[in-house]
């Protein structure tokens, strides 16, 4: 069975198998094939069985950073699939550190707040695995910040191999967070406003400044950071919503 075969056969473990003993060579002429295979299982009505493993499989396939997260970004997914479990994650965490670092930061940066629709979260979550793995820090890029929010604003959607405490509340969920300390200061930076109370509903326990007052009183930001980028977000103005969270400070 060949590596197409056996992704269209919906056969992950099969098609692990067969890229994991190819060389750079040999991924890179399978992707004309699979070039092909995944305009027909992604499709704008929908995905068909073997998506994921296109779409992982094809990444590693790409020797070069760039090329790895434009195949990666071509477009938003509204579904999970099982990139982040045996066998497809395994691929990912093979590849080299400097690649894994290089398409998360391209990643990063080019999804940022690129998407109105919440989607499935899947490439914020192939990020996020990817800079942590590489030991990145995140990006200080306010788009980012946004997907950022989204993602920690619900408790509901959690990959596998997420870091966050389950069925905690917000404040745990981003005192657990090692991204927080450095995204937080950053809220003020970008479109944020709609998420910082999206999913909490009637439950304070999921609204956002109520937890950041708490992240700042116990040092998990830094308060002067903080602070300065609320006024400075102030200063340049905007509108009114923008600039609430800052008085809770």
């Amino acid at each position: 069975m060949d590596l197409v075969t056996a992704i269209r056969n919906a056969d992950p473990a099969r098609a692990v198998e067969l890229v994991a003993g190819m060389d750079a060579a040999r991924r890179r002429a399978e992707l004309p094939g699979l070039e092909a295979l995944r305009r027909e299982l992604i499709r704008r009505d929908g995905v068909r069985p073997g998506w994921d493993a296109a779409l992982i499989v094809g990444a590693v396939c790409h020797s070069a950073p760039a090329a790895a997260a434009n195949w990666l970004a071509r477009g938003e997914l509204d579904s999970h699939g099982a990139w982040d479990r045996p066998p497809l994650i395994g691929l990912l965490e093979a590849q080299p550190a400097p690649w894994q670092r290089d398409v998360g930061l391209r990643l990063a940066n080019r999804r940022a707040g690129s998407t109105d629709a919440w989607g499935s979260g899947l490439l914020f979550g192939i990020t996020e695995h990817l800079l942590r793995r590489s030991d990145t820090p995140p990006p200080a890029e306010p788009g980012f910040v946004v997907d950022w929010m989204r993602d920690r604003s619900s408790a509901l959607f959690r990959s596998a191999v997420t870091v966050l405490p389950p069925d905690a509340d917000l404040y745990t969920r981003l005192r657990a967070d090692s991204f927080t300390p450095v995204l937080g200061p950053l809220l003020f930076e970008g479109d944020t406003a709609r998420w910082f109370d999206h999913f909490a509903r009637r439950n304070d326990a999921e609204r956002w400044t109520p937890a950041l007052v708490r992240l700042v009183a116990d040092g998990t930001l830094d308060r002067a950071a903080f602070l300065a980028c609320g006024f400075a977000r102030l200063a340049r103005g905007g509108a009114p919503a923008n600039c609430a969270p800052t008085s809770a400070c």
